[in-house]
């Protein structure tokens, strides 16, 4: 792929990405308006359910699939999409069932009755919904994210379009009805997406070895996203453990505004994961050669919103959450401390799943929960609130650091080059600028 290529995909998938993101907290600034406060929360909890069973999905179809889709022929990938669509549908199928069965003792222990009568409508929704995702795992090994973010949108205007009809004829919304409009709004968007390049969804016959590969290559991803998302909730869980619901809050902002901050790095390293699989044929030294071009590309776009958010952390706080808010300026900071070294980890789990060796990633997942989890326990009764982001700092750095060792061992990366690349970066986008800014001799 050359770079103007590359550039183009990017920017695709960072339209796709900010366009998801924009249309959930649309939608969030609206129900909160019109839901009481305990639907909303029961609508909190069903989306926290849910988003463990889609996390589910993900992690046994996307990486495997992406993977080997792109290193095999026309025949075979007719055959990988029958099959990922066979393994996305049971695996879709088998979550909603269990979170049916389980939000019966959820209900109990959360005092939400109603729990129980909304999530067997999941059950619609994680098929089409499923199907959906499918179809951009297909575009992302195509390299083409362009039906990615019109996807997006579609879903994002019909789900909104929903909650804004009831909201402005002031008519009240039932739960279900929000999950009938997702399923809509999945539905949209998938019929857009097969009518948009039907060349990409040829089916072929079911292919029983296929299934089992990606079955066995998921199985350690489910694991490490599982784990990521335990990563990235264990200090609000202990922190609600450990102090109060308060602080959870304080701490909700700064993460909030962190995860934002990642979008970028986010939406590229989609575009990197197919082009290291498709690498790793010509050898370790070009996926070296990759990954040590990739860090540097992610470094440098995201140090610039880094500091940004850092220097002005506390009226991006008062702009989002108010004065009342402003004790979640420290937290912010460091957690954009810690994210500096994400590019390098972000990296180090998709070049480890392009190159076969999800169960290390896995691994190094455990070691980092472990870490958090023990700094957490430790900090947050001595520190309060920044407690827990100089345990989620320190657990990310001493991880992240440790895996560069081990990930260096399979592909010899020289991390002088990386700080190298940095520079020329840079050097090549100044010398663009003074071309552009240099004004024309009459």
């Amino acid at each position: 792929m050359s770079k103007d290529s590359w550039l183009k995909a990017g920017s695709f998938s960072l339209l796709a990405n900010i366009a998801q993101l924009g249309f959930n907290f649309l939608a969030f600034l609206v129900l909160v308006r019109i839901l009481s406060q305990d639907d909303f929360g029961v609508w909190v909890l069903y989306l926290t359910l849910t988003s463990f069973a889609e996390m589910t999905r993900i992690g046994f179809v996307q990486n495997g699939f992406v993977k080997f889709y792109s290193a095999s022929n026309d025949r075979e990938r007719k055959e990988w999409i029958s099959t990922a669509f066979v393994l996305s549908t049971l695996v879709g199928l088998v979550g909603a069932l269990f979170l049916w069965g389980l939000s019966f003792v959820l209900a109990d222990l959360w005092s939400a009755d109603i729990l129980t009568q909304i999530v067997p409508w999941y059950i619609l929704y994680a098929f089409l919904f499923g199907s959906l995702k499918l179809t951009e795992f297909i575009q992302i090994a195509k390299q083409d994210f362009r039906g990615v973010f019109v996807a997006n949108v579609l879903y994002g205007i019909f789900f909104l379009g929903g909650i804004l009809y009831y909201w402005y004829f002031e008519l009240n919304i039932a739960l279900y009805r929000l999950i009938i409009f997702q399923s809509i709004a999945a539905l949209v968007a998938l019929v857009f997406i097969l009518l948009y390049q039907t060349s990409y969804f040829q089916f072929g016959v079911f292919n029983r070895i296929f299934f089992w590969k990606l079955f066995h290559f998921g199985k350690y991803v489910f694991g490490t996203n599982f784990s990521s998302m335990l990563f990235n909730r264990m200090d609000v869980m202990m922190l609600g453990a450990f102090i109060n619901p308060i602080a959870v809050s304080l701490y909700n902002v700064a993460s909030r505004v962190n995860n934002y901050m990642e979008v970028p790095m986010n939406s590229l390293a989609q575009v990197i994961y197919p082009r290291i699989a498709e690498r790793q044929k010509e050898g370790l030294i070009e996926v070296s050669k990759l990954y040590e071009k990739s860090v540097a590309l992610l470094f440098l776009i995201s140090m610039p919103i880094a500091i940004f958010v850092f220097l002005f952390a506390e009226p991006i706080i008062i702009i989002l959450a108010g004065q009342e808010y402003l004790e979640a300026t420290i937290v912010l900071k460091l957690l954009v401390l810690a994210g500096l070294i994400k590019p390098w980890g972000r990296l180090f789990g998709i070049t480890l799943d392009a190159i076969g060796q999800p169960v290390l990633n896995f691994k190094m997942l455990i070691v980092s929960l472990l870490f958090n989890i023990s700094l957490n326990a430790t900090l947050i009764p001595i520190m309060g609130l920044e407690g827990a982001a100089v345990a989620t700092l320190l657990a990310i750095w001493i991880t992240i650091i440790l895996g560069q060792f081990l990930l260096s061992k399979r592909l010899k990366i020289n991390h002088f080059n990386i700080f190298r690349l940095m520079i020329e970066y840079i050097q090549s986008v100044t010398t663009i600028l003074k071309i552009k800014l240099k004004p024309k001799s009459e």
